[in-house]
């Protein structure tokens, strides 16, 4: 066999094998985006009851309301030492973090922290806020009290941050935007409207 004949032929079983692999490769089902793989409960049907469930936090002195089929995970310490982290979600419900992994989403974190009594709505922005991605931030009225509102980029949609102080404790409320559909939406926002002080 000659030498031009031998490449020849290895380039044609070259152009083969890729071809073949193209083919295969077409051939396979796509999968959807992540944020599309959602198991969960139906939801509810429009003008159907939910159940609603009081959380409160005697030692923060507030509550809020919520659907009794989701849960609220507390690490609270003492209101006068500690920070506390409260985590809403829906057990009954999946996100997708990659094609094997699924996970409980958390749609709201009340972060409470103790902070110097002195210390103004604005500076906490700035300790709080300066070095994540705000796209947008305002001032609102929230549970009675002067709060602002950040917009906070995230790996999708980021979360809508909602913070305030109250005595010497800084309160967030992250609603986690990637961690719901749009059908939940006004949902989170009732239960979020209903956090009050006692």
């Amino acid at each position: 066999m000659s030498k031009k004949f031998k490449v020849a032929l290895s380039v044609g079983v070259l152009l083969i094998a890729v071809g073949g692999l193209l083919l295969y490769r077409q051939s396979m089902p796509t999968r959807p985006p992540v944020e599309q793989n959602r198991v969960s409960t139906p939801p509810v049907a429009e003008g159907a009851k939910v159940s609603w469930q009081l959380f409160q936090s005697e030692p923060f002195g507030f509550s809020f309301r919520h659907p009794e089929n989701w849960q609220v995970k507390n690490t609270a310490g003492d209101a006068n030492t500690s920070s506390a982290v409260f985590i809403v979600s829906d057990p009954s419900e999946k996100v997708a973090r990659s094609p094997n992994y699924f996970v409980t989403p958390e749609y709201l974190w009340i972060t409470i922290k103790p902070v110097d009594a002195s210390i103004g709505l604005e500076e906490l922005e700035r300790l709080f806020y300066d070095d994540l991605a705000v796209i947008e931030k305002q001032r609102i009225t929230f549970a009675g009290m002067p709060a602002g509102q950040a917009f906070v980029g995230g790996i999708n949609k980021g979360s809508r941050n909602i913070y305030f102080k109250k005595g010497s404790m800084f309160y967030e409320i992250a609603v986690h935007l990637d961690d719901y559909s749009d059908a939940l939406k006004p949902t989170i926002d009732e239960v979020v409207g209903s956090f009050h002080f006692n």
